[in-house]
């Protein structure tokens, strides 16, 4: 959801638009929530990429996070078994590939930087940052577990994310845990919970 409340973006699995076995298809939408509306689906927004035209039959959008003026966001688009990182506008219905190899990203408080989550051969989901300004990305390798999440921030120094119990853990099922994005160890923040989300006035 925006940070004024006015928009939502949803994405739901959808099958029947694909004979490829092994892949999955998704529909991601940005709803007024003024009127209660679908805006549009990000497969008719307008994609660039340096510059040019962006388009083919196998995008599959997820994972918004809204900027602070609920205008602008940033989704991940995967095409030929790469993920992107796009910044779109609601407005001009408009998106431009940024990066690549970003899924789940999560836009910081200030909107400067963006944690993502990255698969790796033999090491599973890791965690990196990428600063908005330089562009510029970095490990967040104090959590060496495999993180499936997209992760919330607690505020501009702290992400929050959901993980199940693993050997290291004295807390059995789900917890959400916090790691500090400029360094310090992964925390259990919440026992027996998951899917945090972060109310800011």
């Amino acid at each position: 959801m925006s940070h004024d409340g006015g928009v939502a973006a949803t994405t739901v699995f959808v099958s029947g638009h694909s004979y490829a076995p092994g892949t999955f298809s998704t529909e991601t939408s940005l709803w007024n929530l003024s009127d209660g509306n679908r805006i549009a689906t990000l497969e008719q927004f307008t994609v660039e990429r340096d510059g040019k035209l962006f388009r083919a039959v196998d995008f599959n959008f997820w994972g918004v996070t809204f900027a602070r003026d609920g205008k602008r966001f940033f989704a991940t688009l995967s095409t030929g078994g790469t993920p992107y990182l796009i910044e779109g506008n609601v407005e001009t219905k408009t998106a431009k590939v940024l990066h690549a190899n970003v899924e789940c990203p999560s836009l910081s408080p200030d909107n400067r930087r963006l944690v993502f989550k990255r698969m790796e051969k033999n090491r599973g989901w890791r965690l990196y940052m990428l600063d908005l300004d330089t562009m510029q990305e970095s490990s967040l390798s104090a959590e060496a577990r495999n993180i499936d999440d997209q992760v919330e921030w607690l505020d501009n120094a702290n992400v929050l994310y959901s993980l199940s119990d693993s050997p290291d853990s004295s807390t059995p099922g789900e917890n959400i845990w916090v790691l500090p994005v400029g360094g310090g160890s992964p925390k259990i923040f919440a026992a027996k919970a998951s899917s945090a989300s972060v109310v800011r006035q």
